[in-house]
């Protein structure tokens, strides 16, 4: 694995874990690594789930496949598991997959789990979690892409 001072993760592949890891990848130094940590290996678009059960559209037309669709190879990194911890002190994500635990060092963390982990549905998963909304997390997804695009280094 690369330095942990090079190392940008995400957690959640869903639209804003996505949408963050292709416009980093787009960007990303070649001194930097990007992982991208999701519990699934595909993106599903939800907005179109009722024409498949109306049988208007196949199945395999609402989702694409992460790695494929980030084009994540050469400084870029997947892995499908869960994230059990967080160690800010350390800079560390700790999470497990069918390969085993993993911990992985970060200088950057982005945290785009959507509602699955929002502090509405665990209040517990985030600290003061219960006084912030999934919009907020969103906002806090998007301010730290544009704050490292700022601030990124040029190659």
């Amino acid at each position: 694995m690369t330095e942990p001072s090079k190392n940008i993760v995400i957690v959640g592949g869903g639209f804003g874990g996505s949408t963050v890891a292709r416009e980093l990848r787009a960007r990303l130094p070649e001194s930097h690594m990007l992982i991208l940590i999701s519990e699934e290996s595909y993106l599903t678009f939800n907005p179109l789930l009722p024409e498949v059960v109306g049988a208007s559209i196949f199945p395999e037309q609402v989702v694409a496949p992460l790695r494929q669709m980030l084009n994540l190879s050469g400084a870029s990194r997947f892995i499908m598991g869960h994230v059990v911890a967080i160690d800010r002190a350390a800079k560390t994500v700790t999470c497990s997959s069918l390969a085993g635990e993993t911990v992985v060092p970060y200088s950057e963390l982005i945290l785009a789990f959507g509602n699955r982990g929002s502090p509405r549905s665990n209040s517990s998963t985030i600290p003061n979690g219960d006084v912030c909304s999934a919009t907020s997390w969103s906002l806090v997804v998007a301010s730290q892409a544009s704050r490292w695009r700022a601030n990124s280094p040029t190659t």
